[in-house]
């Protein structure tokens, strides 16, 4: 949990996601899904099935080993209050964003019909009446048995019963079945019954359904769950600072940047080499000009590895669809292999993710003031000063006003 003053900017909005992750204790794997967040700019995720050993809970902050929080450092939050069942079925955080009292809640299902779970569940987050509710999960029980599940599902009659008496109870809502009424698309997939149901919600108070621009069901990559997504409008982000530019090693093992370096040097060379004032000036400028070659083809990289991933989840997502109207093998097997695909370009994004995370640790590894330095850098939004109230009265969240008052 990441905590920090509210940062008011009306005009941002903020993603929402619920997501069954079924395990975080591989680095890649870890490393993947938090790019995924990222990829998607999601500033809260509600997560579930960690799987967190106990010597890799310290990779997050204030996590509850089977279920976790996770807010993005360009949301102004204030934490008032967090705590979980100490079962990790339930872990919950109240916190303030936009002047509007919010509890968040993760919530993980018993795989069996267990009576007493969701009830369990309604009376702990009945606890804060004067916060409003977002509540994300697999609950591994569907609301409606005919809309919420394959056609050659296997029924289970009384599960409907509990998560909606849960909803009930505690008066939210199902925004994505609102704005969806008669759709049936689902979350989850199972290899061994070939059939699939919507398991995974996020549901929340009435009273915040106006505030809520979209409802997504995401396709199932990463994890045999599909990440439920909603973009609020209300929730605002801080703004994203500059990152010093470092050369990216990986490209020296790509034979065609390499060719067009060497080509476009041996091209600068003939035209500067005699002309140059200098040769400290000919060097400066032979950098700057690798510099922006280098620039140029990872820009060029990370723009087709982006069109390819959007591709391919385009494409999941319409396999997915026609597999949930009518299961077929040379579908499946076609979905297998894109997904094999797309597994394996996130992977690759990790590794360099990894690698790169590795290389600053290393480098700065005996010059600690300027770790630290950065360190204190990425805390500087902590202490950003984001409402005033000025001599007028009025509270403004204007920066250029709030520095004028002081």
């Amino acid at each position: 949990l990441t905590q920090n003053g509210s940062n008011l900017n009306m005009n941002n909005s903020c993603n929402v996601m619920s997501w069954n992750v079924r395990g975080l204790n591989s680095p890649v794997k870890r490393t993947k899904c938090l790019e995924f967040l990222k990829r998607k700019e999601v500033s809260i995720a509600l997560i579930q099935e960690t799987h967190l050993k106990t010597n890799d809970v310290h990779r997050f902050q204030n996590r509850f080993y089977k279920l976790a929080i996770l807010f993005s450092r360009k949301l102004g939050v204030k934490v008032e209050k967090s705590g979980n069942d100490g079962i990790g079925r339930l872990t919950y955080v109240c916190v303030t964003i936009n002047n509007t009292k919010i509890c968040l809640a993760s919530v993980y299902g018993p795989n069996t019909h267990d009576p007493n779970f969701l009830r369990t569940i309604s009376n702990s987050l009945l606890d804060f009446p004067g916060h409003q509710l977002i509540v994300g999960g697999d609950f591994n029980q569907v609301c409606d048995k005919n809309l919420d599940k394959s056609v050659n599902a296997i029924s289970t009659p009384d599960s409907p019963r509990g998560i909606n008496t849960f909803i009930s109870e505690l008066n939210v809502i199902d925004p994505w079945r609102l704005r969806n009424p008669l759709v049936q698309n689902y979350t989850f997939f199972s290899a061994r019954h070939k059939t699939y149901s919507r398991i995974d919600y996020i549901l929340t108070s009435a009273s915040l359904n106006h505030c809520i621009n979209s409802t997504d069901i995401l396709p199932i990559v990463i994890s045999d769950h599909a990440p439920v997504l909603y973009n609020f409008k209300f929730l605002p982000t801080h703004s994203k600072g500059t990152r010093r530019w470092r050369f990216n090693t990986t490209l020296l093992q790509n034979a065609d940047f390499l060719k067009k370096l060497r080509n476009n040097l041996k091209i600068l060379l003939e035209i500067n080499l005699e002309t140059a004032a200098s040769p400290q000036i000919l060097w400066e400028t032979t950098k700057c000009f690798i510099r922006g070659e280098a620039l140029s083809f990872a820009s060029y990289l990370k723009a087709a590895r982006r069109h390819r991933v959007t591709q391919l989840e385009d494409e999941i997502r319409t396999l997915e669809s026609d597999l949930k109207q009518q299961f077929s093998e040379q579908n499946h097997s076609t979905l297998s292999a894109l997904k094999f695909e797309l597994n394996n370009l996130l992977k690759d994004k990790a590794e360099f993710i990894i690698h790169r995370t590795r290389l600053t640790y290393y480098d700065q590894s005996e010059r600690s003031s300027k770790l630290l330095a950065a360190r204190l850098k990425q805390n500087e939004s902590f202490s950003t000063i984001s409402a005033i109230q000025t001599s007028a009265g009025p509270v403004t969240y204007d920066q250029g006003e709030i520095n004028n008052t002081f």
